[in-house]
């Protein structure tokens, strides 16, 4: 049994797990205490540890934002071939995420709750669905990406991620007016006219 359970934790810290070890005394357990460094986290620690994980799932899925969001909004910057190849691109990273982010049974990307991942990944439920109306386009469908479309849903309905969404009439006027001047950009016109 000693080789099941370890106990990491800092021996000078006031939340050392005191209770722990106490219960597992009470018990006649027998148990490792691993002094932990709290700059330089053992391996074990970190294999083990759920919310190390969890940070580092959230980091990545905020940083995949980070470098896709710009691309896969050329789609709606873009006509002809151009968005052709936009889209199969907005398309390929959807799937990503689909296949990568968003399992069965979770209403989020840290599971029943809202995390930074889903804040990062939010435009998708408010901007992404301007554009697709602006282009003719639909991207997330329930059929297609059946987990995004869900969380899309999901994540609407948060009490305050649905109040700060942005008016959508507004909205559309904006990309309205965006996709009109990218128009006539591609078309070689002068968009102030």
């Amino acid at each position: 049994m000693a080789d099941d359970v370890k106990l990491h934790g800092l021996r000078s810290s006031p939340t050392h797990p005191v209770s722990h070890l106490g219960s597992l005394q009470l018990k006649s357990l027998s148990y490792e205490c691993v002094a932990e460094d709290i700059v330089c986290k053992s391996e074990s620690l970190v294999q083990y540890d759920t919310v190390l994980k969890k940070m580092s799932w959230v980091r990545f899925w905020a940083k995949f934002n980070d470098e896709k969001s710009i691309p896969m909004m050329a789609f709606f910057r873009h006509v002809g071939e151009d968005q052709e190849k936009a889209t199969n691109f907005i398309l390929d990273t959807l799937k990503t995420i689909e296949e990568n982010g968003l399992g069965r049974n979770k209403n989020f990307f840290g599971g029943e709750e809202v995390s930074l991942a889903d804040i990062a990944l939010g435009w998708i439920t408010h901007t992404l669905p301007l554009m697709e109306d602006r282009v003719g386009a639909k991207l997330v469908k329930a059929e297609t990406f059946p987990l995004l479309h869900e969380w899309t849903e999901n994540f609407k309905q948060v009490s305050v991620i649905k109040a700060s969404l942005p008016d959508y009439e507004r909205a559309m006027d904006y990309f309205r007016a965006k996709r009109e001047m990218f128009n006539k950009l591609a078309d070689g016109k002068d968009p102030s006219i």
